[in-house]
């Protein structure tokens, strides 16, 4: 018994790790001067000046009016 309960509760884990549950709604960032779009942990999101940053919180958002970055590939 108790080790089906380990073994759900490292399920449970494991999914709600790879479904995004706890990462920040603001998934992706562009510049209003460029056309590429990033992750917000990118090198070159670091460099993008906050009164020209864009949040975007789904990649489509993103897609709809940016490329994304061929250094984070978003």
């Amino acid at each position: 018994m108790t080790m089906k309960i380990g073994l759900v509760l490292l399920m449970l884990t494991l999914s709600l790790s790879s479904s995004g549950c706890g990462q920040s709604p603001l998934n992706y960032v562009a510049s209003r001067r460029s056309n590429l779009f990033h992750r917000p942990d990118c090198v070159e999101a670091a460099d993008i000046k906050p009164k020209n940053r864009i949040h975007y919180a789904r990649r489509e958002e993103a897609a709809s009016d940016h490329r994304p970055c061929d250094i984070c590939k978003p």
